[in-house]
Order: C-alpha cells, then structure tokens, then sequence
C-alpha cells in the first residue's frame, strides 16, 4: 500500500485521484476542490461514480468499491458532494452533483476504490439503464462500438456477466 496513483486534473470539480492503494488504480477517492484535497463519502459513491472515475483515471472499469476506509482514513475535508453519475460520463464534471447532504460522515467512510487497470473493459452506452445499451470496447486509451456482425446470445451474456 502507500501507492499514490495518476491525478486527472479538469474543472474544479472533475479533479480527482486514488491515493495509497496497492497500484495506480486503486485507493481512496479524493477530489480536489479548490486548492484543497478532500475524500469522497462512501455512503454517496455508486458504482456509476466509481466507473466514471476508473474512465477519468484511465484505469479501465470497475473492479470494486470496498467500503469502511479500506485504503486508510484521508486527511482534509470529508466533501459531502454526491456526484449522480449514469456511469458512461468520461469524467466527473459530466455528473450532476448534489452537494452538501445532511448525512455525516467520517473518515471512516472514505469511498474506496479498484479498477481492473486493464488495457481493455466494456461498457454499454446510450442506454435506459446501466445494463442496457451500445457495447463499447476500451482498448489501448479509446473507447470503440461493437459491430454486430457475428453478434450472438453467447457473447451478450459474457458482457452482462462482465458488468
């Protein structure tokens, strides 16, 4: 642990970074708002948060989001933001965010997260819901849609199962 991983740096609200995790691609969750470095509650973070920040940290998707502090307690501000991510947003600034909740938190309730750090992961698009829409590919830094070509039942349940 102790590994401080890549920092996406955009608008004041999109800045974000995994700190002290086992790799690049996991850790806590902190955001930077202003000059100040904060952590996310966990109590907030979903997992269509949790893959927005794995796309912005280009980390590939989401592998988990423990809970309870699992990369330590931060230091600095708990923010209450709670970002409302659909989950195909390239990065935070794209989410809606409600701020300022009426529910405490702690350090203790740092949001946590692993993403699979792969070259490559899928994901769906232009959908109703997280588990319908446009297959996407990530491979090599670009996202590209599946042609459904050869397209069979097989290869649909390995993306559910995937996702």
């Amino acid at each position: 642990m102790g590994f401080n991983a890549l920092v996406f740096t955009g608008d004041w609200n999109s800045v974000a970074r995994l700190v002290d995790g086992d790799n690049r691609c996991s850790g806590r969750v902190e955001i930077q708002h202003g000059d100040q470095w904060g952590t996310l509650c966990d109590e907030y973070f979903s997992l269509e948060d949790a893959a927005v920040v794995c796309e912005q940290l280009q980390c590939g998707a989401v592998k988990a989001t423990p809970r309870d502090a699992y990369f330590g307690t931060g230091n600095g501000p708990v923010w209450k933001d709670n970002y409302i991510c659909l989950g195909n947003e390239s990065r935070l600034a794209d989410c809606q965010v409600s701020a300022w909740s009426r529910i405490s938190c702690s350090h203790g309730n740092d949001a946590s997260l692993i993403c699979t750090d792969e070259m490559w992961s899928v994901r769906l698009t232009e959908g109703g819901s997280r588990c319908d829409g446009q297959v996407e590919v990530y491979d090599n830094g670009r996202w590209s849609r599946i042609q459904d070509n050869f397209w069979t039942i097989n290869e649909a349940n390995v993306v559910c199962k995937q996702l």
